[in-house]
């Protein structure tokens, strides 16, 4: 899950993708669609290899994957995830370009971020300074097939959301819900499967919790809030606006409040009111309404 969300004097945010039982088949894609391959360099320093493009630098140590062809990929990546979740695609280079490590193995991931980091897959960094990203950092696990179809483009949509929030911080839900709809369609499956299992067990959040939670939450309410995210994000992006119209919404909710901002960017007279909404676009066994009971165990301060 992460993205790092920081001022010069503040230490950086991070959301890591968590690992799930089951893993996925690895698959790969060449890089189309930029009118030509982008340029990569390759070098080695001892037992590392760096591939750098335009807007990525890739770094890994004894490793058999094709840098090459993943630097191509994460070009093709970035351009795909711009256009789908900030409307356009920029040609600006990134400065600073982004970093991704990876690590062959677990204990590589926590030597590099810290046990903190968990069993997750993929953890992406971002700092920034006076309303400037000075920071863009992706480390990623080699060992668990899904690094490339699931936890890359996971990773890379906080890099790519962080740019529209250089003066505040994103909301959560809308960080995470919006990196698991970058996956791959049979993780999501997967995810909504741990989303039904969590509400059985009676792990959920209110809406209203759910636009409150701020930090990683703990591990019995994580699918629920995975799942939760994917689903409030999916139904408003559905309504017909443009991917920037969600971002708009969602800044104006984190200064005016959501009900407010709903009444703003997506009501009708049909729907005036954005539990009613939600909880039809839910099936039954997944309907998270604006409860009125609170489980307080479910938030994260």
């Amino acid at each position: 899950m992460p993205l790092t969300d920081s001022t010069a004097t503040s230490p950086p945010r991070r959301r890591c993708f968590p690992l799930m039982a089951t893993l996925m088949v690895f698959l790969w894609t060449p890089a189309v669609g930029l009118g030509g391959e982008p340029e990569v360099r390759i070098t080695h320093s001892g037992s590392w290899t760096i591939a750098e493009s335009e807007n990525f630098r890739l770094v890994a140590q004894n490793s058999r994957i094709p840098l090459r062809e993943v630097a191509e990929q994460c070009e093709t990546l970035k351009t795909t995830l711009q256009k789908k979740w900030l409307g356009q695609s920029s040609n600006r280079p990134w400065l600073p370009v982004c970093e991704i490590t990876f690590c062959s193995t677990l204990r590589d991931y926590h030597r590099a971020l810290g046990s903190g980091v968990g069993t997750s897959v993929g953890c992406a960094t971002i700092n920034y300074d006076q309303g400037r990203v000075t920071q863009r950092q992706i480390h990623i696990r080699l060992d668990h097939e899904d690094w490339l179809t699931d936890a890359l483009p996971h990773e890379l949509t906080h890099v790519i959301v962080a740019d529209r929030f250089t003066e505040n911080r994103i909301p959560p839900w809308l960080d995470e819900g919006i990196g698991v709809l970058s996956e791959s369609d049979e993780k999501q499956q997967e995810r909504f499967k741990a989303l039904q299992a969590s509400l059985r067990r009676g792990h959920k959040y209110s809406w209203e919790d759910l636009f409150r939670v701020r930090s990683f939450p703990p591990a019995n309410y994580r699918n629920a809030f995975y799942g939760q995210s994917a689903r409030l994000v999916d139904y408003l992006s559905r309504q017909g606006k443009s991917p920037s119209h969600l971002l708009e919404f969602a800044q104006h909710a984190e200064e005016h409040g959501y009900q407010a901002a709903y009444q703003k960017y997506y009501a009708s007279e049909e729907s005036a009111n954005l539990s009613a909404p939600l909880e039809n676009h839910l099936p039954h066994n997944v309907i998270l309404g604006m409860s009125q009971e609170r489980d307080q165990s479910s938030l994260v301060d």
